[in-house]
């Protein structure tokens, strides 16, 4: 699409109140990060994406459901992070950009090549959510998993691994 025709189509989007994810409201988003893996002293960066879901509790909070995964190139092999997560989010509803932060639990598989191992851990995310119109939005968003639990598998259990992302998202509510 060209430049032009995408001005074009943005000045048709309809100019009516934009809504947060509100009471009773179903959202689904998706978008790519960019993400930093760091496993005790060695720290490696990546691409990825990650897909979500969220429910509206009241207008200034949702419970939300994503998957992720991200792939980080190494010179032996390449790494890979892939983490379900579940939580809390409250939204700070103000004109149409609307900031938030979210806290959750999240399950993760690091692949590394030679080692595959499953952890437990937490994670914290903050970013601002921009309403299009009424059904659609645009987020950024930075996001820390931190995994102190080793579930099981062949990695060293001191590295702790933690998960650091920034990234876009879009969004349409149901």
């Amino acid at each position: 699409m060209s430049p032009r025709a995408l001005a074009a189509a943005l000045l048709l989007i309809p100019a009516a109140p934009a809504l947060a994810v509100d009471e009773g409201v179903w959202q689904l988003g998706a978008g790519p990060a960019f993400a930093l893996l760091a496993e005790g002293t060695e720290t490696t960066p990546g691409l990825g994406g990650r897909v979500e879901g969220r429910y509206g509790l009241t207008d200034a909070a949702a419970l939300w459901a994503a998957l992720g995964s991200s792939w980080h190139p190494r010179a032996a092999s390449q790494a890979r992070a892939s983490t379900a997560s579940a939580g809390f989010a409250l939204a700070f509803d103000v004109f149409q950009i609307v900031p938030f932060a979210e806290a959750g639990a999240t399950v993760a598989d690091l692949d590394t090549g030679p080692t595959r191992a499953g952890y437990l851990g937490f994670e914290a995310a903050g970013g601002a959510e921009y309403l299009l119109d009424r059904r659609w939005s645009a987020a950024a968003v930075v996001r820390f998993q931190y995994l102190p639990l080793k579930l099981g598998g062949a990695a060293a259990a001191d590295k702790r691994p933690g998960l650091l992302t920034a990234g876009l998202c879009i969004r349409r509510s149901f």
